[in-house]
């Protein structure tokens, strides 16, 4: 078995870049990138009205709980691109790893170390192009994902679904790719795992989100990583993928460990792109942009790579990405509020608080996970 696989990263994006400035104002922004972007100042403009991903009609009915201090005393770690500060979370950052083994897809040339920090993927380098010629635009994909998770409620910029987690980056994906290898090893030292060379982490995770996937195959190292983390009590949560395709296909979600979140859109339908079948165990807000952009899920994004000042940014995406942390920032919930029950009883219970938003006799409903229910079920 090659266990150098890529994986290829769950952001589907739109056609251009607009940024808004806190007034509002649309700026157009001549760019190559693929992304759309909005521009926040701290402290000014809210953007919970766009959080349809987060309310009861659409989403995940988060705004049916007080959830301020839903995850306190919650270790949450993302195996991602790694993390950039943001006013949303920085206060709560604990010290992470970079796994990341190969200089190239690293950025940094530097090989592992405790250096988490997100240098954007947008390079020279073939594998990270868009189809069209042009280098692919730095994505900020672990950024982005910790702000579903654990963004602060402050009534500025977005909400996390648990506001007070702590989050522990681990950096396992670089430019435009990961190997296989640095993923599972990332997911086992997240879990309180010995990895070579390494210190020990002293912030054992509770959740651990991985939103990576490719099309092959289960990868026994990424299927043995995922279950030595479940043996040593973390909720392991995994992005079914974007391929519109049974999700038996899809490497890590076939190797039958973790939870697997398939995505949805705001019509409460499975999202044209995501994934299905008997592999995908809960369904959560994944966004579709194909018609308007805020319809897709916003977070945080850095801005640091345009022509911004200032790095406290905001992007909506779509994808099986943003499902999966909505599922995550769920069992921090969970487990914060004092449940300690196994994860075959967390899965249970997501199941159990899942129900249909979607319009009567849609044919493509999918079952979207109540955060609300799920939290009172457990809450003591």
């Amino acid at each position: 078995m090659n266990h150098l696989s890529k994986f290829s990263l769950f952001i589907v994006c739109v056609v251009s870049v607009v940024a808004l400035s806190a007034t509002g104002v649309p700026t157009n922004h001549a760019s190559s990138q693929t992304e759309e972007y909005w521009k926040v100042s701290p402290g000014k403009d809210d953007r919970s009205l766009d959080q349809w991903n987060l309310s009861r009609k659409s989403g995940i009915a988060i705004d049916d709980y007080e959830i301020d201090s839903l995850g306190a005393g919650i270790v949450v770690a993302v195996v991602d691109t790694g993390v950039n500060p943001h006013r949303e979370f920085t206060d709560r950052m604990l010290p992470g790893y970079d796994f990341v083994s190969d200089p190239v897809i690293s950025g940094g040339g530097d090989g592992r170390d405790p250096d988490v920090s997100d240098p954007g993927s947008s390079v020279e380098d073939p594998s990270c192009r868009d189809g069209k010629g042009a280098v692919a635009p730095a994505s900020w994909h672990g950024t982005y994902v910790y702000g579903i998770i654990a963004a602060e409620n402050d009534g500025a910029g977005i909400s996390g679904v648990s506001p007070s987690a702590k989050i522990l980056p681990v950096r396992a994906s670089g430019n435009c790719r990961e190997d296989n290898p640095d993923v599972a090893d990332g997911i086992i030292w997240a879990s309180g795992g010995q990895v070579t060379n390494v210190p020990s982490n002293k912030h054992v995770a509770d959740v651990i989100v991985v939103s990576l996937s490719e099309s092959s195959k289960c990868d026994e190292w990424l299927g043995s990583a995922i279950n030595f983390a479940e043996s040593n009590g973390s909720s392991v949560v995994l992005s079914a993928g974007n391929k519109g395709v049974d999700a038996k296909l899809s490497n890590p979600t076939n190797c039958g460990h973790g939870i697997s979140v398939g995505a949805s859109d705001k019509n409460g339908d499975m999202a044209y792109y995501s994934n299905w079948g008997e592999n995908v165990d809960v369904w959560a807000p994944g966004g579709d942009v194909r018609t308007r952009v805020q319809d897709g899920i916003p977070s945080s994004i850095d801005l640091s790579s345009g022509t911004w000042e200032g790095r406290d940014g905001y992007g909506y995406y779509q994808g099986s990405s943003p499902a999966a942390p909505h599922v995550a920032g769920v069992i921090a919930g969970m487990k914060g509020s004092g449940f300690d029950g196994a994860n075959d009883e967390i899965q249970e219970i997501l199941l159990g608080c899942s129900r249909s938003i979607a319009p009567e006799g849609s044919a493509r409903a999918v079952p979207i996970l109540n955060a609300a229910c799920a939290i009172n079920t457990v809450k003591t």
